[in-house]
């Protein structure tokens, strides 16, 4: 898999339009390989591929924690409920569950999916 760096990741408001084309940029803002993003409330959270962790921002863009969640293998997307992340890791081909502070609820809560 290649990513391109800066990878932006855009706002739109409701008509579609985009609003901040670069709201968050690059590997000095802790993205590294995004694929998958979630949004709960003012914050969002993006899956990074390549470094194995979920980052946490602000919808404003400021970064709250490049690492909130480490030692995945390589997540591909992230989903919210509540105060629960679920994160889908390729490799292990998994779903795990998290809180949205970081903490592991359960990090094999579906095993066994693979690529079809």
């Amino acid at each position: 898999m290649e990513f391109q760096t800066p990878l932006p990741i855009a706002g739109a408001g409701t008509s579609g339009a985009t609003v901040n084309a670069s709201l968050v940029s690059g590997s000095g803002e802790g993205l590294h390989g995004p694929l998958g993003v979630a949004v709960s409330g003012s914050d969002f959270f993006v899956a990074n591929y390549s470094t194995g962790t979920i980052a946490e921002y602000t919808t404003s863009g400021t970064l709250v924690n490049a690492s909130l969640i480490t030692g995945l293998s390589n997540p591909s997307d992230v989903a919210v409920s509540g105060s629960d992340l679920f994160v889908a890791e390729e490799t292990s081909g998994t779903v795990g569950e998290y809180t949205t502070s970081g903490d592991v609820v359960n990090a094999s809560l579906v095993t066994g999916l693979g690529r079809g």
